[in-house]
């Protein structure tokens, strides 16, 4: 079985806030992060980051980028979050 490592950065959540909505970004990683038909995203990376949210009392969105795109996105703080090997 293959060691597989998170990197969920940026997560930008306070158990004291109001809940929120947070955006994460990614690419298409086999189990780690895809994309249904419908535009559902699943996937290890995405389980973790919506359960993590959840827990804290908020949700994400995740979008699909090419993955310069996303990081820069992060970068530009455009998303709160990369999903990722």
């Amino acid at each position: 079985m293959k060691h597989v490592s998170f990197l969920v950065l940026s997560l930008i959540m306070s158990a004291n806030a109001i809940a929120e909505t947070y955006l994460f970004v990614g690419t298409s990683f086999p189990n780690i992060l895809e994309e249904k038909q419908d535009g559902e995203s699943y996937g290890l990376g995405y389980d973790i980051a919506e359960k993590i949210a959840h827990r804290l009392g908020h949700e994400i969105k995740v979008e699909m980028y090419p993955f310069k795109r996303a990081l820069k996105m992060i970068e530009l703080g455009d998303a709160d979050g990369l999903i990722g090997p």
